[in-house]
């Protein structure tokens, strides 16, 4: 009689502790699981050859590395979204250009409504409607070429009154000398108020709206007004006349001090 042969290898396999978050480790304590029950259970008259562990051995390498490799890319794009987020600190407070069919009027300064025609125009029309998708003012603006143009919107409606302050849409109809229609992209601009991040994805805010970062078109720095240059201009002849005041004491000084 031949007693069997029993393998007394034990199978015990370390576990993860409950707030382990490491995938590389989990799926290698899963294979040496796995590894050591196979070996546990094999035929003893054909055991595993060596060619096969070594190739199951390095299927499990393999499998390490992409953890590897996944969870570093993963930190890279935390790290750039990271530095965008940086950057985009900066836009605060600059005047934008962004893909847009909207205009703020804040009952004072006439805003432009801005937009690209796609080819020559005989005739454009521009029609600006309220928060309800009332039409609120329809703009003749004529004859118009290919390209970047703008209109100026007083902030009146179709009887000539004032409209109330908030955010209005607009719509670019435009058709060519044969009566076809002209394709137009409708921009909005305005000031950079804040910034929101949301999944990954960064806006700036715009008269109290969002726009993503990928839809502006332009930076600017903000206009400064008369008075702004006005204030500077004084305050630089002030410092100058300081400036010689104190370089006349100054050689005043010198034939006392000699």
């Amino acid at each position: 009689m031949i007693d069997p042969v029993v393998n007394t290898l034990s199978t015990t396999s370390t576990t993860q502790s409950s707030g382990s978050t490491d995938k590389a480790s989990e799926i290698a304590n899963t294979f040496y699981k796995l590894l050591t029950t196979q070996i546990q259970y094999q035929d003893p008259l054909n055991p595993i050859e060596n060619t096969e562990f070594t190739s199951q051995l390095a299927q499990l390498t393999s499998v390490e590395q992409l953890q590897g490799v996944n969870k570093n890319l993963t930190y890279l794009q935390l790290y750039m979204a990271s530095i965008n987020n940086s950057q985009a600190l900066g836009f605060i407070g600059k005047e934008i250009k962004a893909t847009g069919n909207t205009v703020y009027w804040n009952g004072e300064t006439s805003p432009s409504l801005d937009y690209t025609l796609n080819g020559d125009a005989s005739r454009v029309i521009i029609n600006i409607f309220d928060q309800n998708n009332r039409l609120v003012r329809t703009i003749h603006a004529g004859q118009q070429s290919k390209g970047d143009q703008s209109i100026v919107w007083d902030g009146k409606d179709k009887n000539g009154n004032a409209v109330s302050k908030g955010l209005y849409k607009f719509e670019v109809l435009a058709t060519n000398t044969d009566g076809k229609a002209v394709s137009a992209t409708t921009m909005l601009s305005g000031t950079v108020e804040g910034l929101t991040f949301e999944n990954g994805v960064t806006y700036v805010e715009v008269n109290g709206q969002k726009i993503a970062i990928g839809d502006i078109i332009s930076i600017s720095a903000p206009k400064q007004s008369d008075n702004t240059t006005s204030d500077q201009t004084n305050s630089n002849s002030s410092i100058g006349t300081v400036m010689k005041t104190l370089g006349k004491a100054a050689m005043m000084a010198v034939p006392l001090m000699l």
